[in-house]
C-alpha cells in the first residue's frame, strides 16, 4: 500500500489545522482534500470515497460524532476514521470509538504520532478488506 494511492479527507473547522494537516500528509505522499464542516464533509465522502477521514469532533452545526455516525450508516462506504479533538474526557473517546472510529488522537498532537496513526489505520482497514474479499462466497457465474 503506497500513500500516493490513498485519499485522505481532512475535516476541521479551523483553517490553520486543515492546512497544516494537508501539508503534512501531502508531504507523506497522501492525496488530501478537506472540508470545513460536517455537511461538506459528507458530500466529500460521497464524491471522493476517501480511504481515510481525519475528523475533528468539535465543529459548528454538525459534530464530528454525527458525521462519523452518518459515514458508518452508508453501507457502501468503509473509510478508516481517525478522530481528532482537544477534548480529553474519556467519555468523548469512548463515544467516538462506539460510533465506529478507528483511532482517536488528542490535540495538540505530535507529528510522528499522527502520521503513524494514519498509516496504521489505513493498513488495518486494508487488511480487513482483504480478509473480506477472501471470505466472500463465489457468486454464481463468476
Amino acid at each position: 500500500m503506497e500513500p500516493q494511492d490513498k485519499v485522505v479527507l481532512i475535516v476541521d473547522d479551523e483553517a490553520d489545522i486543515r492546512n497544516f494537516l494537508a501539508d503534512l500528509l501531502g508531504e507523506c505522499g497522501y492525496r488530501c482534500s478537506w472540508a470545513e464542516n460536517g455537511r461538506t464533509a459528507l458530500a466529500q465522502v460521497d464524491a471522493l470515497r476517501p480511504d481515510l477521514v481525519l475528523l475533528d469532533i468539535m465543529m459548528p452545526g454538525m459534530s464530528g460524532i454525527e458525521v462519523l455516525r452518518q459515514i458508518r450508516e452508508r453501507t457502501d462506504l468503509d473509510p478508516a476514521v481517525v478522530m481528532i479533538s482537544c477534548l480529553s474526557h474519556p467519555n468523548t473517546t469512548l463515544r467516538a470509538l462506539d460510533e465506529g472510529a478507528d483511532h482517536f488522537v488528542m490535540k495538540p498532537f505530535r507529528v510522528a504520532e499522527l502520521t503513524e496513526t494514519v498509516r496504521h489505520a489505513l493498513e488495518v482497514r486494508e487488511a480487513g478488506r482483504a480478509r473480506s474479499r477472501q471470505a466472500a462466497p463465489l457468486q454464481p457465474g463468476a
